[in-house]
This record gives structure tokens, C-alpha cells and sequence, in this order.
């Protein structure tokens, strides 16, 4: 009789994940493999988002990373970047904004060859004070 080797998914574009319950309900800590620290890359992996949705949002201008409006999508994030996917303007004051948010904790590359384990904090919906550089719904903003 024959055994079969179960696929450990390395060739799989999905990453594994493991979440680990934040002493906050509005956050997780999540735990992963990704193919590099491309923000593209870290969203999919932190909010599920597509390729074409985080394009959306960068040209849209709703991605900010420690507090900046990201200017190159292609960006590698490192340990304590904080990224943000901004909603839209607070219903409740617009002074503030509702986001996403993803911050780096760790990033571990045992050979250069190999996918990246990251570990994460993930909050899907905060509301923050705008930023320094604000962020403004554009005018016609068809969703």
C-alpha cells in the first residue's frame, strides 16, 4: 500500500494563520507566513483585502502608514509600521476617522528562500483623530 504525503501548501498562495484572542475585543493578534513585507502583501494577509482593493484605496489615498499617506505601494513595512485603510470620515465628528488597521510585531526570514512568518495586531474598525497631513473623502467618491 502506498502513503500519501499530505501538501504542507508551501506553493499555495493562501498564508496560514493562527489567532491568538488581544486582551482588547476590537483587536487580534494574528500569525502567518507571507511572501514579502509588501504592504499589498501584509493587508491581504491582516484584512483579507484583494490585490485590486488595496490598488483602490492607494490611489484613492486611504492608506497611511505611521501616520504618512503612503506614496509607493511597493513599500516594505518592518517591525512597529502601523498601517492604516482609512473608511471613511467619522459619522459622529469629522475630526476623526474610521480605519482598518494593521501593525507589524514581528518578522522572522530563517533563509532567504523561504516565506516570511510575520505576526500581527489586526483591528478592523477604530476611529482616530485625522492625521497631520488630513485625509479628505474625494468629491465624488463612488464606491
Amino acid at each position: 500500500m502506498m502513503a500519501w504525503a499530505e501538501s504542507d501548501g508551501e506553493d499555495s498562495d493562501t498564508e496560514s494563520e493562527d489567532e491568538e484572542q488581544e486582551t482588547s475585543p476590537d483587536s487580534k493578534i494574528l500569525k502567518g507566513n507571507v511572501k514579502s513585507t509588501r504592504i499589498d502583501a501584509i493587508l491581504k494577509f491582516g484584512l483579507g483585502m484583494s490585490r485590486n482593493k488595496v490598488d483602490n484605496a492607494f490611489y484613492s489615498s486611504k492608506i497611511y502608514v505611521n501616520g504618512e499617506k503612503l506614496l509607493k505601494k511597493s513599500d516594505q513595512l518592518t517591525v512597529e509600521d502601523e498601517v492604516d485603510v482609512v473608511h471613511n470620515l467619522n459619522a459622529l465628528n469629522a475630526d476623526f476617522l474610521d480605519i482598518s488597521r494593521v501593525e507589524v510585531l514581528d518578522v522572522h526570514r530563517s533563509r532567504p528562500d523561504e516565506r516570511i512568518a510575520v505576526k500581527i495586531r489586526r483591528a478592523r474598525r477604530l476611529t482616530v483623530q485625522n492625521y497631520a497631513q488630513p485625509w479628505k473623502p474625494a468629491a465624488s467618491a463612488a464606491e
